[in-house]
């Protein structure tokens, strides 16, 4: 689902065309089996026109927890979707609900200062805990489960620069300790250096999770529609229209989620890097394989680029992801899956001697946005009046889609978050700055 930037229509007004987005996903995702809950009403198609205080473009899970958020605070609300709900870049998603950014703490420090860094990194905490809190009160059946997260190297070059990073979170007060190699080994059956464990992480199907939250969502006065891709968005002075194939919807503005700047919003996309990530599933493990496996139920990263990680999914399945490369062409895309598959297997096994010997049954490729510093970009742009953004989420999509909704419904309330500018468009651009006038 996406939205774009054309021509002029006429003065106070833009007209923005929207084109078709490449596939978010290639393979069997292990989130399908079953089909979706029964109790999951299907969304019609949008055959009239609407109005309402805000419409969602996007039907996956950052497009379900802004619609909740905003319904908590009394706006109306539509959502269109291209396909069917949690169709694309969330059943691509292997399930980790993990607050670390994929930047150390000390990268982030370097660029924007301790202050703003401690202040992403509480922020994204906070979300994490508040998002697996939800989850539980709406009583959604989606395997959520806590744990804690294992980060570890297995170079000389990353020990140096984990190290350095857990000296430093501990100076600013941020909590974990540090596993030597022998300590890794016994409670990973990884190979490395070292590694910091951290707490308050959790996991779950993400494909359950989304429809959960948008059947709340719906039964909370949200107007959901599927198979309606947004085809032009219309810009007045004081409001949007999103029109489909057979209908529209007039608001007060419209918030693009669709998980990364598609080509139609060519002033955003340098902001972005497109990048193809790969997961891998085995199937049922028994006992013995899993003793033989050796990886306890935690969530288990290593520090490298391009990073791997592995978790136990459902019915004793284990889990395992990365392998990420830049984008290719959409006619080369299916010998990159078989490629990326296969040296994901390979590079695993060799960080998990246990996994040697042991199958995987199914393969799965998705498509994300990676910015230069690891953050989201949540917000307004000067460029697209009366348009809200949450895009570029990396490996933390879920806990920056319940950070985005939470951002983002200040800015309809009229109190916006002073945090927001911790993940605006313009964040490099003011670092840059201040890095050449302190040059």
């Amino acid at each position: 689902m996406a939205a774009g930037v054309g021509r002029k229509a006429h003065p106070g007004s833009m007209r923005c065309r929207v084109a078709a987005m490449p596939r978010l996903r290639l393979g069997s995702s292990i989130w399908f089996e079953g089909g979706p809950p029964p109790e999951i009403p299907s969304p019609p198609r949008l055959e009239t026109h609407l109005s309402a205080d805000v419409v969602i473009v996007g039907g996956g899970l950052t497009g379900a927890v802004v619609a909740y958020e905003c319904l908590s605070r009394g706006l109306s609300v539509v959502a269109l979707e291209a396909g069917r709900l949690a169709g694309g870049s969330t059943s691509a998603n292997t399930g980790l609900l993990a607050y670390e950014p994929d930047e150390l703490f000390s990268g982030l420090s370097a660029r924007y200062g301790a202050e703003a860094a401690v202040r992403v990194w509480h922020r994204s905490q906070e979300a994490a805990a508040a998002f697996a809190g939800l989850l539980g009160r709406l009583h959604v059946a989606c395997g959520l489960a806590r744990r804690a997260s294992i980060y570890a190297c297995t170079t000389r070059a990353s020990e140096r620069r984990l190290r350095d990073d857990h000296r430093l979170r501990h100076e600013h007060g941020l909590r974990g300790r540090w596993l030597d190699a022998a300590t890794l080994w016994d409670r990973t059956g990884m190979r490395g250096r070292g590694a910091i464990e951290t707490r308050g992480h959790a996991q779950l199907d993400p494909y359950r999770a989304c429809l959960g939250l948008w059947t709340a969502a719906m039964r909370g006065g949200a107007r959901v529609y599927a198979e309606s891709r947004a085809t032009r968005v219309d810009t007045a002075s004081r409001t949007v229209r999103v029109h489909t194939a057979h209908g529209s919807v007039r608001a007060r503005r419209v918030v693009i989620a669709t998980g990364y700047a598609t080509p139609e919003f060519r002033p955003l996309a340098g902001g972005f890097t497109l990048t193809h990530t790969y997961a891998l599933s085995t199937g049922p493990l028994p006992p013995a394989a899993r003793s033989q496996v050796g990886i306890p139920d935690v969530l288990v990263w290593s520090a490298e680029r391009p990073y791997h990680y592995l978790r136990w999914g459902p019915g004793h399945r284990l889990i395992v992801g990365g392998a990420d490369r830049p984008l290719v062409p959409e006619s080369q895309r299916g010998a990159a899956f078989v490629r990326g598959r296969r040296r994901l297997a390979r590079e695993v096994r060799a960080l998990v001697p246990g996994l040697r010997g042991i199958a995987f049954e199914r393969a799965w490729e998705g498509l994300f946005a990676v910015t230069p510093d690891g953050l989201p970009y949540i917000g307004p742009h000067p460029r697209y009046p009366h348009h809200l953004f949450a895009l570029g989420y990396g490996g933390n999509g879920m806990v920056y889609a319940w950070l985005a909704a939470r951002l983002l419904t200040g800015c309809f309330t009229g109190t916006p978050d002073p945090d927001l500018a911790l993940f605006s468009f313009d964040r490099l651009q003011h670092h840059n700055r201040g890095r050449r006038r302190r040059v």
